[in-house]
């Protein structure tokens, strides 16, 4: 085997997955698609609920992860995995353009979001942000404007109207 451990995945929960394997002795192999710097934590402009690292920016905090798994022996490769197959002793991995073997596999795949509005890509981290629970003391006492695009935003809606000024709701989903 080439590895113990392949995590596709190099986010925040990739990257924990690693240091985790890391940890435990396991070498350990982290494929990253486009890399960190095109995620919507390396964008954000403030993170302030984290713990024990308070005020830093999401490409700070983004870089730190990074920092971490290496420290912990974690190899990072930025590439694509195109295909995973099952073999009797683990799995093989197929990259863009390597092919490896390990005994374990682990998927963090992470989001992937469409913007759905005109500028929403060129102002996030800028004032537009995916996560209330995360964001949402950034935005206390202003003008708030919650476009959902399922039901189950309702209640983002209904928590940050508790923290912030003025708060809109805008369903773009099928309300019928």
């Amino acid at each position: 085997m080439d590895f113990d451990v392949i995590v596709v995945g190099g986010g925040a929960a990739g990257l924990s997955a690693a240091v985790a394997a890391a940890g435990l002795g396991k070498k350990t192999l982290v494929y990253s698609g486009a890399g960190s710097h095109t995620s919507a934590l390396y964008k954000a402009e403030l993170v302030d609920n984290y713990l024990g690292i308070p005020n830093i920016t999401g490409a700070e905090l983004t870089d730190k992860f990074v920092a971490h798994a290496k420290n912990a022996g974690v190899e990072i490769k930025k590439g694509r995995v195109l295909q995973i197959l099952k073999s009797e002793e683990g799995f093989f991995v197929q990259a863009e353009s390597d092919t490896l073997t390990a005994a374990n596999i682990v998927l963090a795949l992470g989001v992937t979001r469409k913007p759905a509005i005109k500028g929403e890509e060129m102002f996030l981290g800028k004032g537009v942000s995916y996560c209330a629970a995360c964001d949402g003391m950034l935005y206390r006492r202003k003008k708030v404007a919650v476009i959902a695009e399922i039901a189950e935003a309702e209640e983002e809606y209904e928590y940050l109207k508790n923290i912030c000024g003025e708060t809109e709701y805008f369903p773009v989903y099928d309300t019928g």
